[in-house]
């Protein structure tokens, strides 16, 4: 079987590359998420349940902002640049990231002014809690370079870059932010620590980022004799991609946010804490993600869709091998996991099952979404997110009030389970691709 293996691994280019940039990703994205639960494990302990929920409810709207200010850029960027190289035109591509970053710096500048001035309104009229006003104008002043972070990742992630961007995108500022804060707790047990420390990660690991990708993407003559994308083609390419961005993002934190509006800061803080362990059963998705999404791309721009449905089916399989034992272990073992954050964390035991079987779902529908966006099949992704996104909503407001943060964990889990098995069919019927892995489920494609 390992010679089996082996074979497959030398004589399959597509496979090859997939194996070691999964692999890399995860190796990274591990590390990565090692150093975020080592930063909320420090928070959790140092200063309660309560200080983790007001961080998550700004955290939360800060992401809502950055979603408007990255405006699909990421996205479209993500597209092309795979695209520019697997056509030879490497000189368009430091071109086209410069163009991006003059659309966006005044954008985000403005977006930034709006937010800071809306905290009050926000913090009293949304979550009925006035004193939240000053965590969201914190996290107003970093929403740029949050912006810029992601950017540069999917800049670096479509040059299949893939230590940088995984490690750029989820690691930098949660080491920074780790550093900051064990440094000035020392000095100070003040839990604004731990909004200072991660505002200011944010700022050094923006600047660490652009130093990078000004490296590793030097500047050079353009010999294509295509032009650079217009501004207005890159705007009009990149605020479809927009909405999908945006629905997902209802999708992931939709529950946090109604979550802040009925329930009290410290339930807030357990449910995302859960949340971001429940995320683990997905850790290799997002790994898989890092390399498949411009292997997709380049994949369909060259037509080759046997080799795309060798990669996409693949994958997942790769994905189930690795996450099932994860899963099992957070099924069996829930409270003392949790209890490792503080004893009131075990309150979430039941969130916390509910949170890893929808990611595990997930996990095994495989790269679906990013099938949709690399393929121009963005729109259908849209519409699919749209509805499930209105169905968690509808399930929070209901859910919630009944049940707290177990609602909001069967919320997400239904919406999410929904979300992957209409991708799944809609990529069945374009491409006769089952991208699920269902272990003794033998599909003819």
């Amino acid at each position: 079987m390992f010679q089996k293996y082996y074979s497959r691994f030398r004589n399959d280019r597509h496979f090859s590359e997939m194996l070691k940039g999964s692999t890399v990703a995860f190796i990274v994205k591990a590390l990565s998420m090692g150093m975020n639960f080592i930063f909320f494990w420090l928070v959790a302990r140092f200063t309660g349940a309560g200080t983790v929920g007001v961080f998550s409810i700004g955290f939360a709207v800060l992401s809502l902002f950055s979603i408007l200010g990255k405006g699909g850029m990421d996205m479209a960027l993500l597209k092309l640049i795979p695209q520019y190289l697997a056509q030879n035109k490497n000189d368009l591509i430091k071109p086209l990231f410069n163009k991006s970053i003059r659309i966006l710096v005044p954008f985000n500048i403005i977006l930034s002014f709006l937010l800071y001035f809306s905290a009050p309104l926000i913090a009293d009229k949304i979550f009925s809690k006035p004193y939240l006003a000053d965590t969201i104008k914190l996290f107003s002043f970093c929403l740029l370079p949050y912006v810029l972070l992601f950017i540069i990742s999917e800049s670096l992630r479509g040059r299949k870059d893939i230590m940088a961007y995984s490690f750029i995108q989820k690691g930098l500022f949660y080491v920074f932010a780790t550093l900051l804060f064990l440094s000035l707790w020392y000095f100070s047990r003040n839990s604004l620590l731990v909004f200072y420390s991660f505002i200011s990660a944010i700022f050094l690991s923006a600047l660490v980022a652009w130093y990078y990708w000004e490296n590793k993407t030097p500047r050079c003559k353009i010999v294509t004799n295509d032009p650079v994308i217009s501004s207005s083609a890159l705007i009009t390419l990149a605020l479809p991609m927009l909405v999908p961005s945006a629905l997902s993002f209802i999708q992931s934190w939709t529950d946090t946010i109604i979550l802040g509006i009925y329930r009290d800061d410290a339930e807030v803080g357990i449910y995302n804490v859960a949340l971001r362990l429940g995320a683990l059963s997905s850790v290799v998705l997002a790994s898989v993600n890092s390399i498949s999404a411009p292997k997709f791309s380049e994949l369909f721009a060259t037509q080759d869709m046997k080799g795309f449905a060798t990669v996409a089916k693949q994958s997942t399989k790769m994905i189930f091998i690795t996450s099932a034992p994860v899963l099992v272990l957070f099924v069996l073992f829930p409270g003392f996991i949790l209890g490792l954050y503080g004893k009131e964390f075990t309150s979430g035991s039941l969130a916390f099952v509910l949170i890893s079987i929808g990611q595990f779902i997930s996990a095994i529908s495989g790269s679906v979404g990013l099938i949709l966006l690399m393929t121009n099949n963005q729109v259908i992704f849209q519409y699919i997110i749209m509805a499930t996104s209105f169905l968690g909503i509808v399930l929070s407001f209901w859910l919630i009030p009944l049940w707290g943060m177990n609602g909001a964990a069967l919320s997400n889990m239904i919406a999410l389970i929904m979300a992957n098995i209409l991708c799944l069919i809609v990529v069945y019927k374009k491409f006769g691709i089952f991208v699920a892995y269902i272990p003794f489920l033998k599909t003819k494609n």
